[in-house]
């Protein structure tokens, strides 16, 4: 995954650079092109601070990090993953070689993720991640749980019956994992029987959980199908949104 995860990391930087030659006054041939610039990003800045918007919020925080973790997962697997099973080839013998590739390069992820777990009950490998995460995100150290974490001895992260940290710590255990407790290995497991059976398009809605009208918002199941006889079908993986 290391290839992927680097190549997700120069799309960033390459529009941070983007970002970075247009505030510069001296890059510009034209004055006027640089203040209006400059003005929409003075506007844009100031929007997104505001307390009802601060999307900076939704891509890297405490809470529901987990989710987050899981929707970069989900766009470099079933989004722009996705490509490679359709481009450059129009043969079938081809297009059924990638497809069988594709699943198999996701049920080694999903095994991937579920080693992942064993932090629930190895606090050596737990104690090196928290230290080497904070690292990286030295904010990291500020999170009131995180200390706790670190120098925690036993089970975290699993039901309150079988854990031997509180439920406060529970839940902050998850946090630092991409839906633990099965969650994302379990929508990728789903979408790949959906497309080995041929079961119809499969659309995977794990990165749009909110369909927004005017004045109301509409929550979606994990997947459409798109049946041959044009029937549409939800597939919800887990529980409560079914409710």
């Amino acid at each position: 995954m290391d290839r992927n995860y680097e190549n997700v990391i120069k799309s960033i930087n390459h529009l941070r650079e983007l970002h970075k030659t247009f505030l510069i006054k001296d890059n510009y041939s034209s004055e006027k092109d640089f203040e209006v610039y400059l003005e929409n990003t003075k506007k844009l800045a100031k929007l997104f601070s505001q307390p009802e918007v601060e999307i900076y919020k939704q891509l890297y925080r405490e809470k529901s990090r987990q989710m987050i973790l899981a929707d970069i997962l989900e766009y470099i697997l079933l989004s722009r993953g996705l490509f490679f099973l359709t481009d450059g080839t129009t043969k079938h013998e081809k297009k059924q070689l990638k497809k069988k590739l594709f699943i198999k390069s996701i049920l080694y992820f999903v095994n991937l993720l579920m080693s992942y777990e064993s932090m629930t009950v190895d606090d050596k490998i737990r104690k090196r991640f928290l230290e080497n995460l904070a690292k990286s995100i030295p904010e990291l150290k500020k999170e009131s749980k995180y200390e706790e974490l670190l120098n925690f001895k036993g089970k975290v992260g699993l039901t309150q019956k079988e854990s031997d940290a509180s439920e406060d710590l529970n839940k902050y255990f998850d946090s630092i994992l991409p839906k633990t407790a099965g969650g994302l290995w379990h929508e990728l497991l789903v979408f790949i029987f959906l497309i080995r059976y041929d079961l119809g398009y499969v659309v995977p809605l794990l990165l749009s959980q909110k369909f927004i009208s005017a004045n109301s918002v509409l929550v979606p199941p994990d997947f459409l199908i798109i049946t041959k006889d044009k029937d549409v079908y939800g597939i919800e993986v887990g529980i409560k949104k079914e409710i």
